[in-house]
This record gives structure tokens, sequence and C-alpha cells, in this order.
């Protein structure tokens, strides 16, 4: 298994993002979303125009992002401030910040424990920050190639791909 990551300036192209990767047989239990508290709440109250008038299928697929962060409690990190973690490994990586044994105190030394480039992991506290969205998925080393492509179409900046999994907990 590989990660891939890639930042995400707006919430929507996460959504279309998602819509294809879902329509490609991606299964949702290998994803994962860290995004501040404050651009979930903002964008999930602004979810795609026409959603009720939407065929199931297409109001479902509008709102996997949505509920990929449903439920999930925010944590406070000291680099971005407070965040939901979404998927396995996203809330494994954040939670494991949020307790009082924990050596890293911060969203960037996790994701450099991750064996992430340090200049990609800037770019990604510097996006969420901003109200960006850091998304990625874990998959087979044949599909990782599928999934950068995917990302790529729909305004992913920073994609680090082909990393070996290393956080499996």
């Amino acid at each position: 298994m590989r990660s891939v990551f890639a930042l995400y300036r707006r919430y929507r192209d996460l959504q279309a993002a998602l819509d294809e990767l879902l329509g490609s047989h991606f299964d949702t239990r290998h994803m994962n979303v860290v995004v501040q508290e404050n651009t979930a709440k903002l964008e999930s109250m602004h979810a795609g125009p026409g959603s009720a008038t939407m065929e199931p299928e297409q109001a479902r697929l509008a709102h996997v992002l949505d509920h990929l962060l449903a439920g999930e409690q925010p944590i406070a990190l000291t680099d971005v401030g407070r965040v939901l973690a979404a998927g396995e490994l996203a809330s494994i990586l954040v939670k494991d910040l949020d307790t009082p044994m924990s050596i890293e105190d911060t969203l960037e030394d996790a994701l450099l424990a991750l064996h992430l480039p340090p200049q990609i992991v800037k770019a990604y506290v510097v996006g969420i920050k901003e109200g960006g969205l850091l998304f990625w998925i874990r998959t087979t080393d044949e599909q990782s190639a599928t999934v950068t492509r995917i990302m790529e179409r729909h305004n992913a900046l920073f994609i680090t791909g082909n990393l070996q999994t290393v956080l499996a907990r």
C-alpha cells in the first residue's frame, strides 16, 4: 500500500475529486482529511447548490466530504488551530497529538514523522491555516498513478505520491 497526499484550496474541488474517486471504486475507508473546524462548518452550510433537487445518488456523492467529517470532534493543534480529522489514519495522527504524553504537538511534526518532504509539509500547514484541506488516500502501488491523475484534474496542490504507508497502527 502507498499513500498519496494533496492540498486542496477549495472544499468543492476536494468534493469533486472524491466523487471521481468513488466513481472509480476507491473506498472511503482509505481516505483521510484534515481541515480547520471553521472551514468545515462554513463549507458544509453551503453544500452544493440544488442538492435538494438532485437524484439520490448525486446527492450522496455531493455530500461525501460532509459525511466523512460528520461526527468528528475538533482538536486544537498549536500550529494550525482547531481541526477536524476524518479517516482512520488522520484520526490516529491528529488524536495522538492531543494526548498529554504526545511528543509531537504540531501537525507539522506529525507529517514530518510520516517522512513527507519538509517543504511540502510546510505548504500543507500554511494551506490548512488559510482554509485549505489536506487529503490523502491509501491505495495500491498500481492505483497510485490513477489517484494522482484524479487529484490533478480537481486542482490539487503539492501532490506527494508513491510514498510507502508508514503509519500502520
